[in-house]
């Protein structure tokens, strides 16, 4: 590596370190709670196992249950005899299965829903 790509290695580490511990707004003040939720929002990601996508899902998914600004995520699902809140998912009997995934983030006492669709399809 060069010195010029390993501080901004160094640097952008740096940066998701202090997002990742919750760092303050402006001259250190701590973030809202409803602004750290939406950035926490923003940032939510399902993790898919290899060959699956959000259109269509085979195997475990990757449900996390903390994220940005310290946020608590708990997930609740429109089957869960399908797709668990742990993330596993069962092949549909016949045919595929639409499932909605919904994430309440929280953070400090706010909160807010984050629905998220994903199908199952028999392998």
């Amino acid at each position: 590596m060069t010195r010029v790509t390993l501080r901004r290695f160094v640097c952008l580490l740096w940066i998701l370190t202090m997002l990742g511990c919750g760092a303050s707004g402006p001259a250190g003040s701590p973030l809202p709670p409803a602004q750290a939720v939406a950035e926490a929002k923003s940032a939510l990601a399902i993790g898919y196992s290899i060959g699956d996508s959000a259109s269509a899902v085979t195997q475990k998914l990757s449900l996390p249950s903390s994220g940005l600004n310290g946020s608590t995520i708990v997930w609740t699902s429109s089957d869960p005899l399908i797709i668990t809140v742990a993330g596993a998912v069962a092949q549909p009997v016949v045919g595929d299965a639409t499932v909605t995934l919904i994430a309440t983030i929280s953070v400090a006492g706010a909160a807010t829903p984050r629905p998220s669709r994903s199908p199952s399809r028999r392998r």
